[in-house]
Formats: structure tokens, C-alpha cells, sequence
């Protein structure tokens, strides 16, 4: 306020009126909600003084002006006429000269064209009055209100406009020049106004019962205002408010009670305008303080709060007390804005405020300063550090303290308490702060019965945070629904243990009570502001439940400041700055060739809440959810923080799974990828899969009792659960392995495991299990898998199918022998029978697409999954002889005739492994399934030919007769070239089926092909094909043509050693295949040379196809290919890349990630046959392959197992 305002508010507080003035203040500004507020009305004093024009000689006329007019004209020799009554005198005017010499009278006098509205309209139409009445006849006030645009009024000429026109309004209750027919002047006019003007009688009735009335521009002896105030006395008595008549009045104390006997509060500004003789620019100046006391009385609205800065060097009591006024005046926000947030934050300055300065002052100021920066820790969610946390636990202790009242004490000790959840404080005895707040809480309730619900809902928190979900139901039952908010937060909770419908009562009675409340009290922001929170939730889950309404949320939300969408887009903002500083780049180019500038060192200093915290507190307080079954309020915030670095594993793990409703979402394939779980403490893992592991347990114990409705939600929430504990396993020792595979074995034994969406989540779970037990101990999980339910048993051929590869070796064991023979028993001729996925002609539909479909959409084997549980058995001689007779008569039945294999999904080369009668005719009956006319390149035969040459146990080739006709056929293989062809749908990609033939060619036809066969022509063939498809395995396929020419020879070194260079992995693995098959042909120095060129490549680190090229390296290692110089180049890379393969120094979204584990997987290999083979102890690689038995991932550990 400035020194001036300050002057005219200090005068005016001398004013005996001054009271009046702020009733009129108090019903102007509305600071009484019950109260409909104050209207005007402004009579031709108001003209007089803001009316401008272009001649300032003139004025607009008053009543006095225009009797000296009449007088003039009726009898110019009577001097007293003029002061006589001027409605009478009006009168006889009309009765002498005519009603429209009357009116062209008023008009000449008037003269509305020649006068413009000056700054005290604007003034005028800037307050709020409920409506403007006016018994001018000028245009001034319409035409002022033409540039008012945020508060429109609406002009009534006439009494019909009253039924439409909106308010706030100017009413022109006795007409307007040139628009209205009559114009209110006479004594005649007045008596019959009643009459002729009733619906502005029965307006002004209603204005002057609901609303103070403010009366600018009239005297004491205005006719207009006596009629008015006559009329009122006489019609409405009681009933009628205050009148407040404003101006330089000068009143005498005869004059002041004849006012007030007709209900007219007189507000007389005469003594502050006193010094001015002028009568005109006396009334001018009244106006003006009139105008400038109401703007300077109007109350400061709720969200304009905003804490007031202090200068360090401000006295300490001053300092408190400014603080102290601060805290009293906040208006209750529920969250406090995001603008005012930073000012809290900073408010107290860190030279007032230390632990050096607070040994300064008393122990009175400093308890309460200490509690002033509680309190704002509590708005703005700050951590308290350990020394202030010291601080605040002496002052807490209600034994202790006799400065602040036991309420603030308690929330001081609240504070401390929600603190613990982000930091752990040391204390000087054996209770951790968490106990001794919770126990200070407890025992002095009664002092604050709110905080029972605190600490409920603070252990409820934890719980939810750790994924105890037993906990979590315990602490949110035990939350009192008393009140609005906490039914809210309750709510919130009730969503995470899938409760929604339970929740959503909540929130509904909630919304209602707190819409109740503000009807009844709407300046209350304290109310406001939770109704807003309300609302919005409700908003939220009204738009998940389809049909319902949705009360869409009101603008007054922003205006007050506590719209939950500013406070959601304020966190998305800090959310992508800090996606923008984490996806940064990493070096900036500079224009000079060869420099750059390096980004990814550089430190960002801020003293920004961490967006973790500001997330937390905002939903910890308002209660709002992540998620409401398939409505997304914050999920999407959450998403992206997962995603930043600036979590640790505990909150990313928690949230990940908190906002995730399937397995397959991008936050768990983000936070528990491979990489960043092998980057993660084992703690943390170890955490992670015991809140896992309970959390299955609670929800499938949920799943018993669920309604149908619930049931969805809790198979949600057990599906990730599932899938995430199914990854952590990568990171647990074999023995908890072993008790998760066998979990995932009793959930198939469960009726709500048939649920499909389970069978992914189950399914990887069973096999990392698998992945983290070593091979040799697979054995004792054999009966486990075999009694798992094969998918017939439950409809679903998606159903998970656990095998294993190494059953050891066979014991007498009852129960296994009867289980192996239940599963022979589902094998048998008719559930291997073929089974079409179109069984009836569809209309309209060509029949060639249907049997496109049916060849390529086959619905799985029943028998399937059960002949894949026993293969492995069989492979390893595990099964008896018996059960090998039984098992040839399930699959092939009595009278066999080899003219078809059974019908099945696996490839035709395993039926090898299938025990028969005749081994020779099944092994034609293969071949010529794999091999029949016409060559067949569907991508699943393809991979069939591939298996079968590729599996060194039951290797199928094809005859020499069939590689030259395979070859033929395979290597014309185009493009389609109808692309409209409506077979074109059942193809696949053509560079998948370019790349399979490729391989076909390179791992079985074109080998097959006899020596005179690998003709040069053949060879330009095979290039053609090729160079048509860019199929990746070109070197591996043209190797087989060494020796045939030295072009050709020349031309294979030219491919392979080009294709080593290529930066896509599969040309650098065939080429690296096909340098090893070279040596393996051929002593040359050339195919040398290849050999030395795959070394160098593994020296140097470069990581393309790496795990491939150890593997060739391996082989060529086992088969005495690697001369000296070469073997010792391997042997000092290894620990190097080993090592740079490390998970923490790679980008987990890169690459190198995909193939990180799998490198140092193959370093382990090569050193360990290293180590077998030679007599030197190479400390270096004893010492790789050490630390590979402890490294984070199961590939790497159980490297040497699996060789």
C-alpha cells in the first residue's frame, strides 16, 4: 500500500460514516457468502463529475439547471420560480407547451451526443455490483460498459428487457433520449409510475430487499432520490436494507435524521474534500476517495496468499512474527501451488536458519522458528536433513517444551515420522526416529485425534511402497472415513489392493459431502480446494465407468489455485526436463572438422524438489491414485520416471510394478530389463523377489474369494507379479529357483491359473527358474514337470509346457513311472490327426485363400507338449524299454506304413529321435517329407530343412538328386510379382524368406550337392540369387565351391573377408561360419589368412556379432586350427573383453547390451578350454573365469556347464 493510500484510509477512518462505508465495502466485495452484495444507483451529480466533453467551460445540467429552464420559459419575472418543486414545475412545463416541447427541452439540455464517459465510469463498472440502476437519461454508463470486458453488463431501456437480458445490468428506470418514447420527469410521472412501470417497481422491490443499496449523484433534495427513498419507506418498511447515499454532503444534524427516518444511511465525505471551494471539483474529489476507500477496503482473495520475503537482518521477533502471520493466513490449500512452493521453500534463508545461528537465540524463538520451518517442510516436501531432524526431535517431546502447543508439537513428530520414509535418521539411543514420533503420536492423541489416521495411513504407505499388500489392507482398515479428504486417500488406497468398487463409494461420498459444504460457505479455499481434488478423482473414475455423467471441473479451480490439472502439468514439465537432460546428447559437434564438446561430464547444480518427492507429496496428500483400473491419472508421469536415472532400484521396482497391468508393458520392460537387473545390488534383488513371492501369495489367496467384478484387477495385478519375480530369478541362487519353479507348478494345479492371460507370465516364470539352476540339478525338478498339467487338460494349446533337458539318471521311483506312462497315454494317432483352422467353406472367400490359410494357421498339436516333455528323456536313454514300445504304438501306431509322418508341430527330423521299428524307412519317410516335390518355400519348411542339417544328433541331408532340384528351385526365388495377388496376405516378409533360403542353401543343399555338381555356373547361380535377395549367409553358401576354380577360390576370400567388415551381425556371423569352414577345407594361406582376420577382429574389441566370432574362434581353438601367434593374441584379449563388456559400462539401451552377456559367456568358454588344455595356469584367465561364477547373470555363471 503506498503512503498515499495510506493517508486516505487513515482519514477516512476518522470519517463518523466510516463504519457505513465498510458495510458497503464488506456486501460490495461479498465477504459474507449468505449476502447477494450491493447494487447502485446513480443519479446526475455522477454525470456532472465524469462526464468529460470537448468544451470545459460547460457541464452536464442537474435539476436545479433544468428548473431555471422551465422557470425561464413559464414566467421569467418570478425569481423564486425556479426554486420551487421542480416535478410540479415540470408538470405545468408539459400542461403550458406540450409533451414534445418538453422532451426536445431535455434533449437540447442534455445534449447526450456532446458528452463522453470519462475514467469514473470505468471505476464504476470495474466494482462488482449485483446491478447498476440509473435515473439519467444519458447514454454515458451504456456507452462506458462497451469497453468493460471482464465483468459485461447488459442494458434494460425498457421494461420488457427485463425478461431476458442477464444480469448484472443497467437498468434506465426513467428512460433514455432518443430510445425511449417516455422519459420520467414530471409530478404526473411519478404518481402513476407505479402503474406504468410496474416490472421496474416489482425489479426495484427485489434489488432493494436482497442487496445494500448504494445511492452516487444524488443530494439530500434531489427529486429523484425523495421519490425513490419516499417510495421504499412506504412500500417496503422492514423489509428494506440500508440505503447508503454517498457524497460531499455537507449535512446538518436536522438533515442527517430526516434521512435516517427515511431509512437512508448518509456516508458524508465533506470533512476530507473541505479545503476545495469549487463545488463541482469538490464533488469530483469526493467520488474519487469514494471510489479509491472501496478498492482499498476490498479484501485480499484467498489465492493471492503468497509468503512475504524477509531480509536476514530483520530482527528475530519481527522475523517469527512475519513468519507466524505467513502460516495463520495460508488459506488451506490441500497442495499448495506450484508458484508458491519455491517462496516457502526459500522463505526462511539459510543464514537465519543453520545450526550455528539457532545456539544464537532463546530457546523460545528457536522452538518456534524451529516449528515454522516444520510447517513449511510439510507444504513444500522437503527432506528434513539429520541436523534439523535432531533439532525437532528435542522440541517434539511434549514433556519438554512449554513454547508451542501440543498440536504442534504432534505435527512436528508427524513430519519426522512421514520423513522416515525417505531417509534414515540416526538417533542417540536404540529407537529409530520412526518409533519414537509414532510413539509420541500415540500416547498424546487425544491432543489430535486426526493423527491416529496419520500413522495408519503413513504404516499403510510403507506397506504399499514394499508391496506388502497383508500390511497394506491391515493399515488402510484401520483409517477412519470421518472425514472427506481421508475417505479420498482411503480410496486411493482400497484401488491398489483392487478394490475399486469399494474405493469408489468413497470417493462419491467424498465429492458429495464436500459440494454440500461448499454450497454452504463457497469462499472457503480450505473447502475449495479439496472439493477440487475430489472432483477431479471423481471426473477420473467416471470416465472409466462407460455411461455414467461426468460433472466436467469448473474454471473457479484455476482461479483459486487449486485446479489438480495445473498441478499435473506442472509435474509433467519437470518430468520432461529431466527426460530432456537424461536423453541429452552426449558430445555437441563443434564446426571446426574433428572437435566436439563433451556433454555427458557435465554437472546440472539445482535446488529443484527431486520430482519424486514432489509426485509423492502431491498424491500422498490429495489421495490421488495412479491408476483406477483402466483410467490413467499419473501412470504416464510415473512411466517416465521409472525411466531416469535418479531413482534408486527400491522406488523404480515399487513404482514399476504399482502402475503396470500387464506383463509386457514398457516400465517392466524398462525397469527389470537383463541389463539393469545385472546392474542392481543383490540386496535390492533379494528384496525385490521376497515382496515378489508375498505378493503372489496375497493375490492368489485374493483370487479364491473375488467377486467377478474384482477378479479381473487381482489377475492383473498376479500377472505382473508373476512375470516380474520370473525375471529376478536371473539373479537368485539356484535354491530359491528351485522353490519358485515349483511354485509355478502349483499354480498350474489351480483353477484360476486357466485364465490366459496367466500362461505368458507363468511361462517365463518356469523357465528362468530353469535358467538360474544349473543343468546338473535339473533332475530334481524332472517329476515336478512332468505332473505340471499338459495343455489338453485345460483347452488351451498356449497353455506353458515345462521341460527338462537333463533328466539325469533313471531311479525307481513310483510316482515317475506312472507319470511317464500318463503322458504316453494322451499320445495317440487321433490327437495327432491334422487339424484345419477353416473346417467350413466361407462365402465369397476364393477357395485357394482357405487353403492358404490351413497351411500356414495350423492349430497346435494336443500330443505336442507332451511328446516335447518326454523327447528329452528319450535323447538321454532315460526311459525304459517298455515305455519305449508303448511310446512307438501312441505315436505311430500298430501297423505303421512310413507313407506319413504323424501330424505334429515339431519338425520332421525329431521324429528321429521317436523310438519305430524300422529306423530306415522313418529315416526316408523324413527325408522325403523335408525333400518332396514340388520344393516347397514356406518359411516354417524352410526352418525345417535348416533344423534338420543343423542338429549334429539326427542330421537329415538331402540326397544328391534332391539338392540339385532344391538348388534349382531355391535359387529362382523372386520377389511376388502381383503384389495384389490376394495370396500375398499368408506370405511372410520376403526378406525373411530370402534370408531362410539363404540358409538353406548354405547349411544343407548346396553341401549335398556332389563335387562334379558345384559347377561354375552353379556358383554365378548361387552369387545371382544373392546379390537379387541380399540374404546374409552369401560366404557360408559359396565356401562349399572352393577348389573348384582358383577365380572361384579368389572370388570366396574376396566375400568372406569383405563380409567380416559389414556392420550387420548376421553377414559378419555367416562369414565368420564360412572362414571356418574354409580352414577346415583347406591349409591355404588364404583360408589362413581368414582365420587371422577373425583374431584381429576379437582383438580389437570390435563388438559386432563378438559372441559369434569367440564361438568360431572356439571351434577353431578345439580343432588345432590357431597357430601360436594367434592363441596368445586370444589369450590376452579375453580378460579385455570380458571386461569391457562390463553391464555397468555399457548403455543398457544399446546393442552392445543385447549381446553383453553372451560375450563374456564365450570369453568364459574359450579361457576354460584354454585352461583344460594347456599345462600354464594363465592366472589372468583363472581369475576371469572366478569371477564369472558369481556374475549377475545365469548364461555367465553357468558358462563352463553348458559347454
Amino acid at each position: 500500500m503506498s503512503s498515499d493510500e495510506i493517508d486516505i484510509i487513515q482519514k477516512a477512518m476518522g470519517l463518523p460514516d466510516y463504519a457505513l462505508i465498510k458495510k458497503l465495502a464488506a456486501a460490495l466485495w461479498q465477504q459474507n457468502p449468505s449476502n447477494h452484495g450491493a447494487a447502485i444507483m446513480i443519479g446526475a451529480g455522477f454525470t456532472r463529475c465524469a462526464a468529460e466533453s470537448g468544451d470545459t467551460s460547460k457541464s452536464p445540467p442537474l435539476w436545479l439547471d433544468l428548473s431555471r429552464k422551465l422557470a425561464q420559459e413559464l414566467d421569467p419575472s418570478n425569481p423564486d420560480l425556479p426554486y420551487s418543486d421542480p416535478l410540479r414545475l415540470a408538470e405545468e412545463y408539459r400542461a403550458h407547451f406540450g409533451q414534445q416541447t418538453m422532451i426536445d427541452l431535455l434533449r437540447s439540455s442534455i445534449n447526450d451526443s456532446a458528452w463522453r464517459p470519462g475514467k469514473f465510469y470505468n471505476t464504476l463498472l470495474d466494482f462488482p455490483w449485483t446491478e447498476i440502476l440509473t435515473t439519467n437519461w444519458d447514454t454515458l454508463l451504456e456507452r462506458a460498459a462497451v469497453n468493460v470486458h471482464h465483468r459485461v453488463y447488459n442494458t434494460v431501456t425498457k421494461q420488457a428487457d427485463l425478461s431476458y437480458v442477464r444480469p448484472p445490468r443497467i437498468v434506465k428506470l426513467h428512460g433514455t433520449i432518443d430510445i425511449t418514447e417516455e422519459l420520467i420527469f414530471t409530478q404526473e410521472d411519478y404518481r402513476k409510475y407505479p402503474q406504468t412501470h410496474a416490472a421496474y417497481v416489482n425489479f426495484a422491490r427485489q434489488i432493494f430487499i436482497e442487496n445494500e443499496l448504494c445511492l452516487i449523484g444524488f443530494s439530500g433534495d434531489d427529486p429523484n432520490f425523495l421519490q425513490w427513498a419516499g417510495w421504499v419507506r412506504d412500500n417496503l418498511t422492514a423489509h428494506a436494507r440500508k440505503i447508503y447515499l454517498i457524497g460531499a454532503l455537507r449535512l446538518t444534524p436536522g438533515k442527517r435524521k430526516y434521512l435516517e427516518s427515511l431509512n437512508v444511511a448518509p456516508i458524508d465525505l465533506e470533512s476530507l474534500v473541505d479545503g476545495y471551494d469549487d463545488p463541482n471539483l469538490k464533488h469530483i474529489k469526493a467520488t474519487d476517495i469514494f471510489f479509491k476507500i472501496l478498492n482499498l477496503l476490498k479484501p485480499d482473495e484467498p489465492s493471492d496468499w503468497s509468503p512475504k520475503r524477509i531480509e536476514s537482518s530483520t530482527p528475530i521477533e519481527q522475523y517469527i512474527s512475519t513468519l507466524e502471520s505467513d502460516r495463520n493466513s495460508y488459506p488451506g490449500w490441500l497442495v499448495c501451488p506450484p508458484s508458491l512452493r519455491w517462496e516457502l521453500q526459500t522463505q526462511i534463508s539459510i543464514s537465519t536458519f543453520n545450526p550455528n545461528s539457532l545456539t544464537l537465540i532463546s530457546a523460545s524463538n528457536r522452538a518456534k522458528l524451529l516449528y515454522e520451518k516444520a510447517w513449511r517442510h510439510s507444504l513444500t516436501y522437503e527432506i528434513v536433513p539429520q541436523w534439523l531432524a535432531n533439532e525437532l526431535l528435542k522440541i517434539c517431546n511434549l514433556e519438554t517444551s512449554d513454547t508451542l502447543n501440543k498440536k504442534q508439537q504432534l505435527e512436528i513428530a508427524l513430519l519426522l515420522l512421514q520423513n522416515t520414509r525417505w531417509h534414515e535418521y540416526d538417533t542417540v539411543n536404540s529407537l529409530s526416529v520412526s518409533d519414537i514420533t509414532t510413539l509420541i503420536l500415540e500416547e498424546n492423541s487425544k491432543h489430535w485425534p486426526d493423527v491416529i489416521n496419520e500413522i495408519a495411513y503413513h504404516k499403510a504407505l510403507i506397506a504399499r511402497d514394499n508391496l506388502n499388500y497383508i500390511e497394506l489392507e491391515l493399515f488402510t482398515r484401520k483409517i477412519s472415513e470421518q472425514e472427506s479428504i481421508w475417505k479420498i486417500r482411503k480410496a486411493s488406497l482400497l484401488s491398489e489392493l483392487g478394490l475399486s468398487d469399494e474405493g469408489e463409494t468413497l470417493v462419491s461420498m467424498a465429492y458429495n459431502e464436500l459440494r454440500n459444504q461448499y454450497r454452504k460457505d463457497s469462499t472457503s479455499l480450505y473447502i475449495l480446494s479439496r472439493l477440487s481434488w475430489a472432483h477431479f478423482v471423481m471426473h477420473g473414475i467416471n470416465l472409466g465407468n462407460f455411461g455414467k455423467p461426468i460433472d466436467p471441473l469448473p474454471s473457479n479451480y484455476k482461479k483459486w489455485k487449486c485446479d489438480p490439472r495445473d498441478h499435473i502439468e506442472h509435474i509433467e514439465r519437470r518430468v520432461h526436463k529431466e527426460l530432456e537432460s537424461h536423453y541429452k546428447q552426449q558430445i555437441e559437434p563443434l564446426f571446426t572438422p574433428g572437435h566436439y564438446r563433451e556433454k555427458s561430464d557435465s554437472i546440472n547444480l539445482s535446488n529443484e524438489l527431486h520430482i519424486l518427492l514432489l509426485v509423492d507429496g502431491t498424491s500422498r496428500n490429495a489421495g490421488l491414485p495412479i491408476t483406477w483400473k483402466d483410467v490413467n491419472f499419473i501412470k504416464s508421469i510415473i512411466e517416465n520416471i521409472t525411466t531416469l536415472n535418479i531413482l534408486a532400484n527400491r522406488e523404480r521396482f515399487s513404482l514399476t510394478l504399482r502402475i503396470s497391468s500387464y506383463e509386457k508393458s514398457k516400465a517392466i520392460t524398462n525397469a527389470f530389463s537383463r541389463m539393469k537387473l545385472a546392474c542392481a545390488k543383490q540386496e535390492d534383488i533379494d528384496n525385490a523377489i521376497n515382496y515378489c513371492t508375498n505378493a503372489v501369495a496375497y493375490w492368489q489367496n485374493k483370487l479364491a474369494t473375488a467377486t467377478l467384478e474384482n477378479k479381473v484387477q487381482h489377475i492383473q495385478r498376479l500377472r505382473v507379479f508373476i512375470e516380474v519375480l520370473g525375471r529376478l530369478l536371473i539373479r537368485a541362487t539356484p535354491e530359491i529357483s528351485k522353490k519358485a519353479f515349483q511354485l509355478a507348478i502349483s499354480m498350474g494345479h489351480e483353477k484360476y491359473a486357466s485364465a490366459i492371460w496367466l500362461h505368458s507370465p507363468i511361462s517365463n516364470l518356469l523357465n528362468n527358474a530353469l535358467a538360474s539352476i544349473p543343468e546338473s540339478q535339473h533332475h530334481e525338478l524332472l517329476l515336478d514337470a512332468l505332473n505340471f498339467p499338459l495343455p489338453h487338460t485345460k483347452g488351451n494349446p498356449e497353455w506353458p509346457n515345462p521341460v527338462i533337458y537333463k533328466p539325469g539318471v533313471r531311479s525307481h521311483n513310483h510316482s515317475l513311472n506312472h507319470r511317464i506312462s500318463e503322458i504316453i497315454r494322451t499320445i495317440s494317432t487321433d490327437s495327432l490327426a491334422p487339424r484345419q483352422g477353416i473346417t467350413n467353406p466361407l462365402p465369397d472367400i476364393p477357395s485357394e485363400i482357405i487353403s492358404g490359410i490351413n497351411n500356414i494357421i495350423k492349430l497346435p498339436s494336443i500330443s505336442t507338449p507332451s511328446l516335447s516333455r518326454l523327447l528329452p528323456l528319450l535323447i538321454n536313454n532315460f526311459t525304459s524299454d517298455s515305455e519305449n514300445d508303448e511310446l512307438s504304438i501312441a505315436i505311430f501306431g500298430k501297423d505303421f506304413n512310413y507313407s506319413a509322418l504323424p501330424n505334429s508341430d515339431f519338425f520332421p527330423h525329431v521324429f528321429k529321435y521317436f523310438p519305430t521299428s524300422d529306423t530306415t524307412r522313418l529315416n526316408l519317410l523324413i527325408s522325403n517329407t523335408l525333400f518332396a516335390k514340388p520344393c516347397n518355400t514356406n518359411p516354417t519348411h524352410l526352418s525345417a530343412i535348416i533344423a534338420a542339417s543343423t542338429d549334429t544328433s539326427a542330421q537329415i541331408l538331402p540326397t544328391h538328386q534332391q539338392a540339385i532340384d532344391y538348388f534349382d528351385v531355391m535359387t529362382l526365388w523372386r520377389l511376388p510379382t502381383d503384389a495384389n495377388s490376394p495370396l500375398n496376405i499368408f506370405e511372410s516378409k520376403s526378406a525373411d524368406i530370402a534370408d531362410l533360403i539363404g540358409q538353406a542353401l548354405a547349411y544343407s543343399i548346396v553341401p549335398s550337392l556332389l563335387p562334379q555338381d558345384l559347377t561354375l555356373e552353379r556358383f554365378e547361380t548361387l552369387k545371382e540369387y544373392f546379390s537379387h535377395t541380399l540374404a546374409s549367409s552369401l560366404a557360408l553358401a559359396l565356401v562349399h565351391f572352393h577348389g573348384v576354380s582358383e577365380e572361384i577360390d579368389v572370388e570366396i576370400h574376396r566375400v568372406i573377408r569383405r563380409s567380416l567388415q559389414e556392420k550387420q551381425p548376421n553377414k559378419v556371423r555367416f562369414a565368420a561360419l564360412a572362414a571356418l569352414k574354409l580352414r577346415e577345407l583347406t591349409d591355404s594361406d588364404n583360408a589362413k589368412n581368414l582365420i587371422s582376420r577373425v583374431v584381429y577382429l576379437v582383438e580389437s574389441g570390435r563388438k559386432t556379432s563378438l559372441a559369434h566370432l569367440l564361438w568360431v574362434i572356439r571351434e577353431s581353438y578345439r580343432k588345432n586350427l590357431l597357430d601360436n601367434d594367434e592363441l596368445g593374441t586370444i589369450r590376452d584379449s579375453l580378460p579385455i573383453i570380458f571386461e569391457e563388456s562390463n553391464y555397468h559400462t555399457i548403455d543398457h539401451d544399446s546393442r552392445d547390451a543385447v549381446d553383453a552377456s553372451l560375450i563374456r559367456a564365450e570369453c568364459v568358454k574359450l579361457a576354460h578350454i584354454i585352461l583344460e588344455s594347456s599345462n600354464n595356469t594363465y592366472s589372468d584367465l583363472k581369475t576371469m573365469i572366478e569371477a564369472a561364477t558369481t556374475d549377475p547373470l545365469p548364461e555367465v555363471r553357468f558358462a563352463t556347464f553348458s559347454m
